[in-house]
């Protein structure tokens, strides 16, 4: 890619928004977005059965979400955000 590119890594993304959602519904199964995310960071294709499963959890989320009032789902994410960094800060320890 062109150095000038914009570029996040998906399989990081689909990490940090599975354990949000993991810290946020429990009770749903985040494994299709462990498999997606996994098979992102090896490079591996990903089949169609891969994205509809993840689909499937995406609005299984999406509809527990509606539940949440909009502080709850802030916190979470604060908490989040906070033990991103906080890895980040060990790794490079």
């Amino acid at each position: 890619m062109p150095g000038d590119t914009d570029y996040a890594r998906i399989d990081y993304c689909c990490a940090g928004f599975r354990a949000l959602m993991e810290r946020i519904c429990p009770h749903i199964d985040s494994t299709p977005m462990l498999r997606v995310e996994q098979r992102l960071a090896a490079g591996a294709p990903l089949t169609v059965e891969h994205l509809d499963d993840a689909f499937r959890m995406l609005r299984a989320v999406e509809n527990d979400l509606i539940k949440h009032s909009a502080a709850e789902v802030k916190d979470a994410v604060l908490v989040e955000q906070i033990m991103i960094e906080m890895d980040e800060m060990r790794d490079a320890a």
